[in-house]
């Protein structure tokens, strides 16, 4: 009786499979990723260095500097302290773009493990 009920365990669960996992999947858990909350508190240290800037004068090259550094600009690196203004009213375009990104990403690594997997 141990034996078979042994044998009906490993069929049960050699008998199931995962279901695959959605795109929203993967977005969820690329906003949990360590990936994303870097990327994150990234933009929310610039956006904390221009609040410390109006409140008082510090060297506006170091918040220029902060951001051409911290947020990547295909067209050019920005030069005046209102370009980065600018820039940071589009951050949510920014995490959306990460955010996507590291979904892609772990879903194309998800389907090189299966594939590694199976025959």
């Amino acid at each position: 009786m141990r034996k078979s009920s042994y044998m009906l365990l490993l069929l049960a669960l050699f008998s199931c499979k995962q279901k695959p996992l959605s795109k929203s999947d993967y977005m969820q858990r690329a906003l949990q990723s360590d990936d994303y909350k870097i990327v994150l508190s990234n933009v929310k240290r610039v956006q904390d260095s221009l609040d410390v800037l109006k409140k008082r004068p510090i060297d506006t090259n170091a918040v220029i500097y902060e951001y051409n550094t911290i947020i990547p600009s295909s067209i050019m690196d920005v030069k005046t302290l209102s370009q980065v203004e600018i820039g940071m009213k589009k951050d949510t375009d920014f995490l959306k773009s990460a955010q996507t990104y590291i979904a892609n990403k772990m879903a194309k690594d998800h389907q090189d493990s299966i594939s590694k997997v199976k025959p």
